[in-house]
């Protein structure tokens, strides 16, 4: 009989993010063993979707958030974890009520739980909401932490953030991975910009991700500026969900401000087609995070065979040095100097980076990081033996 992973995650809408992909990828690497998985979330809208999760077919239950959004609640979640009795709870949260509640189910049923903060303990993000989250970890930190069977960090960078909340806490080291099959079948440049309404003349910088600040559109749209008089042809697409209304309100109107509003396209969010088709279109991929556990997007761009400029706030140091593009500060006059250098490339030259990008993306494909997750999940029910990854 197949033993039973429960995933529990605090949403899983496409508009979340990283988590939203990597979550369903890794239950999808691991359905062919002998682990049944089902994801379970809380739902903020009625009409939200996971792409992934109805394209894998995988078993999801959501449940509609009750009292405010940020508190995240909803009373019927415990009784399900109870009902489910899963070998193993697998939380990716903290800073609300699922972990909470998946670490008091586990405690009282005897259910070991792993949990993977999904880089939220980085100290950029500690800083915001920095008392509030001083409260949660006084109340909550020991239950969550200390009563993690392992912890789950996707970088080195990660591991060092997590030993200062909890250094006694065993810690598994998997990288997440990324679908290397999504954009093998991309068309020429020329095809996707069509598709998309753009002229085929023009050359677009990508930004794909949440819109809010710790992201770096902002940075981003000031180091276009500064460039664009004298690269006419460059636009800038911008792809996500609006994360935070007041950020997105503060950068368009920085557009407009620095007179690049008409060199700017607003995307939303994007799935399916249209998401390929934004990929298959674009020249270049900017992301100036402040910081990243790992960076789906990242990934993804690296797939799509996309030269990537993003920054030391992330575990991409292999894209610099491996020539696929440029690592950086995130702040705007390093961003300037990685633009200026991939625009005075010459076709050949970029089609150089592309290749290396390809080649970065097929070395970090599902199978390792789903195999390795999967030995975490035999040792930690005492089914098989420590990983060597465990530290």
């Amino acid at each position: 009989m197949n033993k039973r992973a429960s995933h529990i995650v605090l949403n899983l809408d496409d508009s979340y993010g990283g988590p939203a992909r990597s979550i369903p990828e890794l239950m999808r690497g691991m359905t062919s063993s002998d682990w049944a998985h089902e994801v379970v979330s809380l739902r903020f809208k009625n009409d939200e979707r996971n792409e992934l999760v109805e394209r894998y077919g995988l078993k999801s239950i959501t449940f509609p958030a009750q009292l405010h959004p940020k508190l995240a609640y909803n009373g019927s979640i415990r009784d399900y974890l109870v009902s489910l009795k899963p070998d193993l709870f697998h939380c990716h949260n903290i800073w609300n009520y699922v972990p909470i509640v998946t670490q008091n189910v586990g405690t009282q049923l005897g259910i070991p739980v792993i949990l993977s903060p999904r880089g939220t303990l980085f100290d950029w993000n500690l800083k915001r909401g920095y008392f509030k989250k001083k409260l949660y970890l006084s109340l909550f930190g020991n239950l969550i932490f200390g009563g993690a069977a392992v912890i789950h960090a996707t970088s080195e960078e990660e591991v060092d953030a997590i030993r200062k909340i909890a250094p006694r806490s065993p810690v598994a080291l998997i990288p997440n991975g990324v679908d290397t099959g999504e954009f093998s079948e991309l068309g020429n440049r020329h095809d996707h910009k069509v598709a998309l309404n753009l002229n085929s003349k023009d050359r677009h910088i990508l930004y794909m991700g949440r819109i809010e600040e710790k992201k770096g559109l902002a940075i981003l749209i000031e180091a276009f500026a500064a460039v664009k008089n004298q690269n006419q042809d460059w636009q800038l697409l911008v792809a996500g969900p609006d994360y935070s209304s007041t950020y997105s309100v503060f950068c368009r109107n920085l557009a407009s401000r620095l007179g690049v509003a008409a060199d700017v396209r607003w995307l939303g969010m994007v799935k399916g087609d249209s998401r390929r088709n934004v990929f298959g279109a674009s020249d270049v991929f900017v992301l100036p995070t402040q910081s990243e556990n790992y960076g789906m997007v990242i990934a993804e761009a690296l797939s799509a065979g996309i030269p990537t400029v993003t920054t030391v706030g992330t575990p991409w140091s292999v894209i610099q040095k491996n020539g696929a593009g440029v690592i950086i500060k995130p702040v705007v006059s390093e961003l300037v100097v990685a633009l200026e250098q991939i625009f005075a490339k010459n076709t050949l030259e970029l089609e150089g980076m592309a290749e290396a990008a390809r080649e970065i993306a097929l070395q970090n494909d599902w199978s390792r990081p789903s195999s390795e997750m999967l030995q975490v999940y035999q040792w930690v029910i005492g089914e098989g033996s420590k990983p060597d990854f465990i530290f």
